[in-house]
């Protein structure tokens, strides 16, 4: 089949799910790692540094996009991820930088399945759905029990006593959730110190400061290695350490420390010869609208939503994205007109290569005569 044809089934399957992906990528920070590898693999054939290239370029893309989103609806921390981004982005970059030999000998880990993640995912979120749906069972009861505490304390103790009252509550609040003041409180962020985070019992400030970084050095580096975004795991840290409550926050934070750490995987792709081809930049041009338009769309959506809503949206995206994973990692891989075209684009570079080597060969040796 000619290359016009393997682009348009290269379109027919990928476009539709970069755009799933793009919505994938917004929700939690799922990466499109997870589908993108089974799909270049096992059905398209694609050769190893190509299936990656494509799958970083569209997370860089999509996640650029989500920060891009989040940031004008305060739904990125800045702070934060200046602080920790580097941390993510240099360990992946490092990682990355000296796996090349192990993937080329284990490309078996890249076809395997890992449709658990997402469906684990599904799980966890399925469960906060159901506590914020229980929370909201009963508000107009809490809503009457507080007003007749508050009249209870203005009958005892007059309207200007109950307001110092309430004023002094909230000061000792804030007094006992705030940690004394050290080399830590330079770190001015939403999530470690405002209302996006809320104190962990019995754990201080400066050691999940300290776990958020090795964490986020683990992750880069398991990343790096793998070629994956790893937005998903980023946004669970935010979740589980700093015990954040507002979704959107932790996945704008997110994707914003995958956006560092994808662009410093992209940067390994500068010295291999698959970004230079016509192939590779026709993909490109049919992936990556898709991704941000379903980042996009995603996003638009969840900031509209209720807390339940969005915890609902993400189960479901979840389940979906697992089961989607599962059924192409199961899938043999092909001989596909795609798969065809790629094999006689990568014989076509080797050519050119050759020759240029030949070429610069005579030249020196011209030089030295």
């Amino acid at each position: 089949m000619s290359g016009v044809g393997g682009l348009a089934l290269f379109a027919s399957i990928m476009a539709p799910a970069s755009f799933f992906l793009g919505f994938a990528v917004a929700t939690a920070g799922f990466t499109c790692w997870n589908l993108v590898m089974p799909l270049l693999f096992n059905w398209l054939g694609f050769e190893l540094f190509d299936a990656l290239f494509l799958s970083v370029a569209m997370d860089t893309v999509s996640s650029l996009v989500l920060v891009i989103v989040y940031l004008e609806h305060g739904k990125v921390d800045k702070t934060f991820v200046l602080y920790f981004g580097g941390i993510a982005a240099t360990a992946a970059a490092v990682s990355s930088r000296m796996s090349d030999a192990f993937l080329k000998a284990h490309t078996s880990v890249l076809r395997g399945s890992v449709g658990y993640v997402p469906l684990f995912f599904g799980v966890v979120f399925t469960m906060r759905a159901l506590r914020e749906w229980r929370q909201r069972r009963g508000p107009h009861e809490a809503g009457a029990a507080l007003r007749d505490h508050s009249h209870a304390v203005e009958d005892a103790v007059g309207h200007e006593g109950a307001s110092k009252a309430l004023v002094h509550r909230n000061s000792s609040y804030e007094s006992s959730t705030s940690s004394s003041p050290g080399i830590t409180d330079r770190l001015v962020s939403e999530i470690v110190y405002g209302p996006g985070g809320k104190a962990t019992p019995g754990v201080s400030r400066g050691a999940r400061i300290s776990a958020t970084a090795v964490l986020l050095g683990i992750l880069g580096t398991v990343c790096g290695i793998v070629g994956s975004g790893g937005g998903v795991m980023y946004v669970s840290v935010i979740i589980l350490v700093w015990a954040v409550d507002d979704l959107p926050l932790a996945t704008g934070t997110g994707v914003a420390l995958m956006c560092f750490q994808c662009a410093a995987l992209l940067a390994d792709f500068v010295d291999k010869p698959q970004v230079l081809r016509r192939e590779m930049v026709e993909y490109c041009a049919v992936v990556l609208p898709c991704c941000m338009a379903g980042a996009v769309a995603a996003s638009q959506a969840l900031l509209c939503m209720s807390k339940f809503a969005v915890n609902l949206t993400v189960a479901f995206v979840s389940f979906a994205l697992g089961a989607v994973i599962t059924l192409t990692s199961l899938s043999p891989a092909s001989t596909s007109p795609v798969a065809e075209a790629m094999a006689a684009s990568y014989t076509r570079a080797a050519v050119v290569h050759r020759d240029h080597a030949v070429v610069l060969g005579r030249w020196l040796a011209a030089r030295k005569t």
